[in-house]
Formats: C-alpha cells, structure tokens, sequence
C-alpha cells in the first residue's frame, strides 16, 4: 500500500491511501485519486506494482508529469519522492502495515498460564498428601 500526501491545490494537506493496483490518478471521475487542478489530463497517470521493481509511475503519453523535479513518462517510485502532475504537488509515501488486533492472542495466553497455574496446584496438592 502506498500513500500519496497532496502537497498542493484544493485537497492540499489530504493523504490518499491506494490499496489497489494499478492506481489511476486524473480528472476523470474512473481515477482512484480524482484531482482537478489545473493540468491534470483525465487520465493522467497510472502507478503500478511490480514485486521485482517496486513501485513505478506511467505517465500518459505527453502529459506534464514530473518526478524530484525532473520530467518523467516512467519512473520507479521511492519514499519521499515529490511528483507533480499539472499544477498538483504530491509526496510518495509506502503506507504501513495493518494492525491487527491481538485480543485474541492475548486471551489464549492468559487461559495457557491459568491452565499451567492449576495443574500445578494440583501436583502440589497431590504430592503433599
């Protein structure tokens, strides 16, 4: 998962989750990320997932895309990389993992040490009488 942090334009200060892939960013209503600022072509861009190269940003063919200020049509992503599409601003983020509840681990291994407590108790008391 990654995160897109909207540096600039109307939804400046929001941050975008993808959990999906591939990412569509534009205009159009079909984008994952919808941005309407000025420059932004319908489909704009798209970020793809690859296990072997990471994360890379596909510009569409002519649109004004850049990556750490430098033009870019296709670019593997890093942390911290600042990409701007028209007028937006963003900052690439890889979102942390899920956190998942560990109640019911805990409950398990309160149950394990109250089982051991009383097994023990019983081997006392046998053995003392």
């Amino acid at each position: 998962m990654i995160q897109l942090q909207i540096l600039s334009g109307k939804m400046a200060g929001v941050t975008w989750t993808a959990r999906h892939f591939p990412v569509r960013i534009g205009r159009s209503a079909e984008s994952g990320l919808q941005l309407e600022e000025a420059g932004v072509w319908d489909h704009h861009l798209t970020i793809e997932f690859n296990p072997v190269s990471g994360f890379t940003l596909r510009a569409a063919p002519g649109a004004l895309t850049t990556v750490n200020q430098q033009p870019a049509t296709a670019e593997v992503l890093r942390p911290g990389d600042s990409i701007e599409i028209g007028s937006a601003r963003l900052r690439f983020w890889i979102d942390g993992p899920i956190r998942r509840g560990l109640r019911w681990n805990e409950l398990a291994v309160w149950m394990l040490i109250m089982i051991v407590l009383v097994l023990e108790i019983g081997m006392l008391l046998q053995l003392a009488g």
